[in-house]
């Protein structure tokens, strides 16, 4: 079957290229005695994902060097995924959401952008 395509020359990505599976965690609702945030909950698991590196940098933070790399995550559309979430990463990386956006609002794709901090040991 054909791909979709809008008259603005849009395009969504082939289903081929999601070759890699992820799981989306979201955070729990409710907070330990103690105060810290209780265990993320799987919101879903074996998600086929396209992913791609984006752009890497290093951020100085007082004694501390913290290296970023941002990466270009497409899902087939899931309700309900917002930047609160987590993405754990085929690796097993932690990576933070920071945008979600369904591009032409059909509910086809989301594409999302997301930040792993230090190789992804959060």
């Amino acid at each position: 079957m054909a791909l979709r395509r809008l008259n603005d020359g849009f395009r969504y990505s082939d289903r081929g290229s999601f070759r890699d599976q992820v799981t989306l965690m979201m955070p729990a609702a409710d907070s330990l005695p103690d105060g810290s945030p209780s265990t993320p909950i799987v919101f879903a698991s074996n998600v086929w994902a396209y992913i791609r590196a984006l752009r890497s940098q290093e951020v100085n933070t007082a004694d501390l060097v913290q290296s970023e790399l941002f990466y270009d995550v497409r899902i087939p559309y899931l309700a309900g995924v917002n930047s609160a979430m987590t993405v754990i990463s085929p690796s097993g990386a932690t990576w933070f959401i920071v945008n979600v956006a369904d591009p032409d609002q059909r509910q086809v794709e989301l594409r999302m952008l997301c930040r792993c901090i230090n190789d992804g040991a959060v």
